[in-house]
């Protein structure tokens, strides 16, 4: 929603991967009409790996989310918000083999005055009490999803208000028998 900015970082790290094997599609909740104009003339030059999707009314990222969910070509899905940036080998380091998802907790916070790294120091037994804790321990960007697997639990809740992404990780940590959980070096802020 309206950060053409953001958008053309990520595209600019998306070209820079060292593996090309990505799709990335765009899904607008409704930006105003002057950034929508400049998005729709950007997507229209851009690789054609990019999809350009705009809602027809204000939603909420897990709408969206769904929606490119809905859309995507490949058995793998993550989802990124226009803030991300992701280092060179991110598409390239999630190319693992997995059954339902598999999570890449290990991030970089990058803030006004400091930067925070997020380093997972938990066994895999503790996760589940973790977030039921309420202590999240990775955000949305961390997981890649087998999109059926994702599709067959319900997707994101678009009727919850907030924490859709934890909701999700609580209720896809109920239902896997077989996750994996990767102890990535820093590729992701």
């Amino acid at each position: 929603y309206n950060d053409f900015e953001g958008l053309q970082q990520i595209y600019s790290c998306l070209l820079k991967q060292s593996s090309d094997t990505w799709e990335w599609i765009i899904v607008d909740d409704f930006s105003d009409i002057d950034i929508l104009s400049t998005i729709e003339e950007w997507v229209s030059s851009a690789d054609q790996r990019v999809q350009f999707v705009k809602s027809k009314h204000k939603t909420n990222a897990s709408v969206c989310r769904n929606i490119g969910l809905e859309l995507a070509s490949g058995n793998h899905v993550i989802f990124l918000d226009s803030d991300d940036y992701v280092g060179r080998e991110f598409v390239a380091n999630r190319e693992v083999a997995f059954k339902d998802f598999a999570i890449f907790p290990n991030y970089k916070v990058i803030g006004n005055k400091e930067s925070v790294s997020k380093k997972l120091q938990k066994d895999r037994k503790d996760l589940l009490n973790s977030y039921l804790s309420a202590q999240f321990l990775w955000q949305t960007s961390c997981v890649v999803w087998n999109k059926q697997f994702l599709i067959e639990i319900g997707k994101f809740d678009s009727m919850l208000h907030r924490l859709q992404d934890v909701e999700l990780f609580i209720r896809a940590m109920f239902k896997s028998d077989d996750y994996k959980l990767i102890d990535n070096e820093i590729d992701f802020f």
